[in-house]
């Protein structure tokens, strides 16, 4: 039994060594690390970056940015193209056989355009199709039966006037154009399923919220402001809509003589008197009002070439007419040619 106890005790001795060294070797190496000096070295790219020419046919029509300016889309002879502002690259969106485009336009914050084509064998049959500039491919969105969203028109006259997106909640609204002056609003469901929200009223501009559900809208039949997902109006006499942002905010503007001398903002939620107030140093027409998704507000000024953050009284100026304004810069064509200038 002696050498049984001999190996015990020589076993124990060595686990006992061993974790010394661990040990010694453990705090050693954790001293060394902590005291270690790290430099940094950053390695800058000094190949200048490149300046690409783009250029929009002088026959274009409908010329519409993307939501970051990253492509830009126009008619031309009737078709639909898309240039992609980095490579100056040109893609044609086909139509489908027997249909005619009549309608299109860019989601708020995804390079994706939303298509309407006109059935020639059925005129009052709409097809929505999707063409996402990304993939350069084009989709035919289903409902939850799986089959191809459509809109079903009144009458062969009517015509699409607008559509609003929440993309959030992956809906949308479709205003349609009667040729008696009225209009009707179809609601496009989270789930693809088309169907009738507002039929017969003067309806004027309007605008959905990125992150919830309803539509704010003109009803100019009666002369108030909506909210279709509330019990909630506001006179129309005095006030039109002019935009809302990615903060569920709305934007008003106050009317006088048909122009805006007021710009009036703030959450659906409060009431108006409370919501923010800009007074205009002169008016302005409503369209010369532009609202990005992150709510910075720009008057522009066509005549003079340029545009003012209305809260900060800075000044940007550009060239030749303007496309659009991102929440970077101002697009502009000059000639035919893309101009990009940088908001201050």
């Amino acid at each position: 039994m002696k050498w049984i106890k001999n190996i015990i005790i020589w076993s124990i001795i060595a686990i006992l060594f061993q974790s010394a060294v661990f040990f010694a070797a453990d705090r050693y190496y954790r001293t060394s690390l902590l005291n270690t000096k790290t430099t940094e070295v950053k390695i800058e790219d000094k190949t200048p970056a490149k300046s690409i020419n783009i250029t929009i046919p002088l026959a274009a029509t409908k010329i519409e940015p993307s939501f970051d300016g990253q492509y830009i889309s126009y008619y031309e002879n009737n078709k639909l193209s898309v240039v992609n502002t980095s490579n100056a690259s040109v893609e044609t969106i086909p139509t489908e056989k027997n249909n005619e485009q009549v309608y299109s336009k860019w989601l708020p914050d995804i390079n994706i355009i939303i298509l309407c084509e006109k059935s020639l064998d059925d005129p009052t049959e709409i097809s929505i199709y999707t063409y996402n500039a990304d993939t350069n491919s084009k989709e035919s969105p289903t409902d939850s039966s799986n089959a191809a969203i459509k809109l079903n028109l009144n009458s062969n006259r009517d015509k699409i006037s607008d559509i609003e997106f929440s993309t959030a909640m992956n809906s949308f609204y479709i205003k349609a154009l009667k040729s008696n002056g009225t209009s009707s609003i179809f609601f496009n469901d989270v789930n693809g399923n088309m169907s009738s929200l507002i039929t017969s009223r003067k309806i004027g501009t309007m605008k959905t919220f990125k992150n919830s559900p309803g539509l704010v809208y003109e009803d100019l039949s009666n002369g108030v402001i909506r909210f279709t997902n509330e019990n909630k109006s506001i006179d129309n006499e005095n006030y039109c809509i002019l935009s809302t942002d990615d903060n569920e905010n709305v934007y008003m503007g106050v009317l006088k003589n048909g122009t805006v001398t007021n710009i009036l903002y703030g959450s659906r939620a409060t009431s108006v008197s409370q919501w923010h107030q800009i007074n205009l140093e002169n008016p302005v027409n409503k369209d010369d009002i532009i609202i990005t998704n992150g709510g910075k507000i720009y008057i522009k000024y066509s005549n003079n070439s340029y545009v003012i953050d209305e809260q900060s009284s800075v000044k940007t100026t550009y060239s030749g007419n303007l496309l659009s304004i991102t929440d970077k810069e101002v697009l502009s064509l000059d000639n035919g040619k893309l101009e990009r200038t940088t908001l201050k």
